[in-house]
């Protein structure tokens, strides 16, 4: 119930919340197009201030097949409240894909921090540190604009998470897992 709430609440509107295109998202959506198109894999960027590249590895995956997420869209437009001539428009087919990329880590930090405060805290507090996180307004607004910031909460979260179960089990394999977690995040976004 709380990530179709979360999975809701960055879809509803996306057609025109937030509107327009950030030039941040224009460049996102440059690089991703570059390395779909066959570019080399890099870490980071050459245009836009050598912008570390999981984000648009990630949005990649969403460019190949940019009807899927969006032809859910369009199937039942007044579920989610959008307006049939923006969700039709041709650039919504260049910037949902980005943003869907967004959209996602945004439901997935809600699902790790739900399963991180659940193992410390208790199903309770959980629910509310989920909840919480799923209509924060700025975590609204990262998770439903093409940007790398939101990969920053996931990786934080899966990091302290792994961490602390690592220092109480003290298995090598769990400190391994925070280890790959935060080296992942450092490639995601290190503003």
């Amino acid at each position: 119930l709380l990530l179709l709430l979360a999975f809701y609440l960055r879809l509803y509107r996306i057609d025109l919340i937030p509107w327009g295109l950030n030039n941040d998202e224009a460049i996102n959506a440059l690089e991703t197009q570059a390395i779909a198109a066959g570019r080399p894999f890099a870490t980071l960027t050459e245009r836009g201030l050598n912008r570390e590249t999981m984000f648009h590895m990630l949005a990649v995956l969403s460019f190949r097949t940019p009807g899927l997420a969006l032809n859910l869209l369009r199937s039942v437009p007044a579920l989610f409240g959008l307006q049939p001539v923006q969700i039709d428009d041709e650039l919504m087919n260049l910037i949902f894909p980005l943003r869907f990329v967004s959209i996602a880590v945004g439901v997935l930090t809600v699902l790790a921090l739900y399963l991180m405060a659940r193992d410390r805290f208790g199903r309770p507090v959980a629910f509310l540190a989920g909840l919480f996180l799923a209509v924060s307004p700025w975590h609204l607004l990262y998770s439903r604009v093409g940007l790398r910031a939101i990969l920053a909460p996931l990786f934080a979260i899966v990091t302290v998470g792994l961490f602390l179960r690592a220092l109480e089990s003290g298995r090598p394999r769990h400190h391994l897992g925070w280890g790959v977690a935060l080296g992942l995040g450092l490639w995601s976004y290190t503003s």
